[in-house]
């Protein structure tokens, strides 16, 4: 592997930390509990940190499009995805019959009731469904990106931007195409980068990162102090504090840019870190799937609330420090799992799994 591929690892990381983060802020408890998404000044600082949960699918997504752009997509390839997905959703399902079961609610409807819910269609899996049905439409996808001359990919880029961000919020509270508009948007986005390298300079990416934070966070605060107050087209666009940070809108998408740059400028020469990033780069999935299963991921966010009571700045720490463990936590588990498999499957003799 070259070093420029240690770095890729490293914004997958990064972009998967981002996406704990969100949850412990979201699902832990200021979403369900206390209206995340509503104009209140108290919970400004959860709101800030709920942000990054988009720009980190959105760099997870921007890996695939600078990788596969170049590539031609095989099925075989979507089964790192498809075994540990059907791994996790059968650990949740076994929970979740033996709860029933130790409550005494346990009978064959309810069984078949459970197992459907369970594994159709990869239950709560929004990332994974999207993805599969985006990696089928990679290669005429990529007929199309390969052949545009640079204004012309840049032209695309405006267009879906405006199409998956500007115009849904003048017509709908929905984005279009759900998750799979999110994942588009991040893969023809790292595609442009692979074609067309932008030779801007450290400094001026660090200021566009920060730049493109920092109006993000005070168009939340303005938001919280003064939210709207008429009816009509004011609140199709304004309807949320959080309508900036919503799936693929503009402030999200020049985050997720300017940080996978700014990303694809370290430099790892270390051999035990760039060890290190590999290790951890190919449990990330794995973390995914772990902390957002609907079973093992709601129990997880149940316990981590009663931490999560405080709406000062105080809550700001708690809530890194409750992602960074849960972010532990989820790699460890996972690269056990891995290990685990490779060893089960080297003995029954399947040298090639990848698990």
């Amino acid at each position: 592997m070259n070093k420029r591929m240690y770095q890729f690892e490293l914004i997958r990381i990064v972009g998967m930390f981002m996406i704990v983060l969100h949850h412990v802020t979201v699902h832990g408890h200021y979403g369900e509990n206390m209206g995340i998404y509503s104009f209140n000044i108290e919970l400004f600082y959860p709101q800030a940190l709920s942000i990054f949960g988009k720009v980190g699918v959105i760099l997870y997504t921007m890996v695939s499009g600078y990788f596969l752009i170049e590539k031609q997509p095989q099925l075989k390839r979507l089964g790192p995805i498809i075994w540990p997905t059907l791994f996790y959703l059968s650990l949740g399902f076994i929970l979740s019959v033996r709860g029933l079961w130790k409550m005494d609610a346990l009978d064959l409807s309810t069984f078949w009731e459970v197992l459907w819910n369970s594994y159709y269609p990869f239950s709560g899996y929004w990332f994974v469904n999207s993805y599969i049905v985006l990696y089928f439409f990679i290669p005429y996808i990529n007929q199309v990106l390969i052949t545009l001359e640079k204004k012309d990919f840049e032209k695309l880029l405006v267009k879906l931007l405006f199409i998956l961000s500007i115009f849904f919020l003048l017509t709908t509270d929905y984005a279009p195409l759900g998750g799979l508009g999110n994942l588009l948007m991040g893969y023809t986005l790292g595609a442009y980068l692979k074609r067309f390298p932008l030779k801007l300079k450290t400094r001026q990416i660090c200021f566009g990162l920060i730049g493109s934070i920092g109006l993000t966070v005070l168009f939340i605060y303005i938001a919280d102090l003064f939210p709207p107050t008429k009816v009509g087209l004011l609140m199709r666009i304004i309807n949320s504090p959080l309508i900036i940070a919503y799936d693929n809108s503009l402030m999200m998408v020049l985050i997720g840019f300017f940080a996978f740059l700014l990303l694809t400028r370290v430099q790892i020469k270390n051999s035990f870190i760039q060890n290190t990033l590999l290790i951890l780069g190919n449990s990330m999935f794995g973390v995914y799937l772990l902390h957002d299963n609907r079973v093992i991921g709601d129990r997880i966010m149940v316990y981590l609330a009663q931490f999560l009571q405080d709406t000062s700045v105080v809550i700001v720490p708690i809530i890194i420090v409750l992602a960074i463990g849960l972010f532990v936590l989820c790699t460890v588990f996972e690269s056990v799992r891995q290990y685990c498999a490779k060893r089960f499957f080297k003995i029954i003799g399947r040298k090639k799994f990848r698990s």
